[in-house]
């Protein structure tokens, strides 16, 4: 069942998650042979001090970052009321903002595109 939260506590968990987004966007700039090799993220979970990193190949990294409402987390990092896993790979799990997280990961999203890519 699913954790009931309030709107403050699930904004409070998406600016978290855009903190680690961030982190993760500089990484990829700074990556030259991020195509070859792919990329080793830090997770963009919500759980305060994880140091987790998911190695993530860049295609599939620019898959989640058409959607402003997608993170990477490591499996069994994600918080059901607050977000829903819509992708399940060996390493790691592409989750979803849901509810009030959702307009705040829009607004904070790195690459200032909305829903422009969600098609």
């Amino acid at each position: 069942m699913p954790q009931i939260l309030d709107p403050p506590t699930q904004r409070k968990l998406a600016l978290n998650q855009v903190l680690f987004r961030e982190v993760n966007e500089q990484i990829r700039s700074l990556s030259a042979t991020a195509a070859e090799s792919g990329l080793e993220l830090v997770c963009e979970c919500s759980h305060d001090g994880c140091k987790k990193r998911l190695p993530i190949q860049l295609a599939a990294y620019e898959a989640v970052r058409r959607f402003p409402t997608r993170f990477v987390v490591a499996p069994g990092h994600e918080i059901a009321g607050v977000e829903r896993v819509v992708e399940s790979r060996g390493g790691y799990n592409v989750v979803e903002k849901i509810e009030a997280a959702a307009p705040v990961a829009i607004r904070m999203d790195p690459r200032g595109q909305g829903l422009r890519g969600a098609a």
